[in-house]
């Protein structure tokens, strides 16, 4: 049985926490069934605290539970990843623009100090964490927006945006040559996205994220188009 650090949380919310990220990170692949008497073992949890973690990550769309407990990571489906990206770009957009308009000084303070926690995080070459802090800069966008509506289908958005990411960049060993060139992009575009958020500048904050939107969809279809569809259950239908 894994061994839990001590924690003020609730076992809840760390067998959440430990379950997302291992389905982020790709201990368990897009597809792949889950046996729940095996993940209490793997987790270190009891059953109610696994079973409430598996419910919330349903919702977050990234397991399925069937009947009779057959529980499965979700499958990213060619068709699914393109009709994220139609979302993604059109949301992301009128998410910077409303950002914008409505940020507060102790919200743009924030970003800048989530930024600086992506410039470490790429210096260590540390996937997950970037894929963390680049999603909590998103999620932070998000909420400066200051629109629940618009901040739900985000974070819902990002789930897989993120497990998306950390796709990409966990196979950088055979596109090391593109990789870092697209880090340092990804950088000056979240510079650019920051300074026009800070200077209320809507038009350009849209423009800026949007740019940034068309980045991570090249960079993932990159990723798809070295044929390493195999290594995470992509499949050409939808799920």
């Amino acid at each position: 049985m894994a061994r839990r650090a001590a924690s003020s949380q609730p076992q809840t919310l760390q067998a959440y926490s430990a379950l997302k990220e291992r389905i982020i990170t790709l201990r368990y692949r897009p597809g792949e069934r889950l046996d729940e008497a095996q993940l209490c073992r793997e987790l270190g949890f009891g059953r109610t605290p696994v079973r409430e973690a598996m419910i919330r990550l349903q919702a977050e769309h990234l397991l399925v539970i069937e009947p009779k407990r057959a529980v499965t990571v979700t499958n990213l489906s060619l068709q699914e990843v393109r009709d994220f990206f139609e979302c993604y770009h059109e949301l992301e957009r009128f998410n910077a623009r409303l950002a914008a308009q409505r940020a507060s000084a102790e919200e743009i303070a924030a970003l800048r100090a989530i930024q600086e926690q992506i410039r470490l995080a790429v210096a260590a070459r540390d996937h997950l964490a970037m894929t963390q802090q680049n999603t909590g800069l998103h999620r932070a966008i998000a909420r400066a927006s200051r629109n629940s509506y618009l901040q739900r289908m985000l974070f819902s958005l990002y789930n897989d945006s993120q497990r998306l990411a950390y796709i990409s960049f966990s196979h950088n060993d055979l596109l090391t040559a593109a990789y870092g060139p697209i880090l340092e992009l990804v950088l000056e575009q979240h510079e650019r996205i920051i300074a026009a958020i800070a200077g209320h500048d809507a038009d350009a904050a849209e423009q800026e994220l949007g740019a940034h939107a068309r980045t991570f969809q090249e960079r993932i279809l990159r990723y798809l188009s070295h044929d390493l569809r195999a290594d995470v259950s992509l499949t050409t239908d939808a799920a």
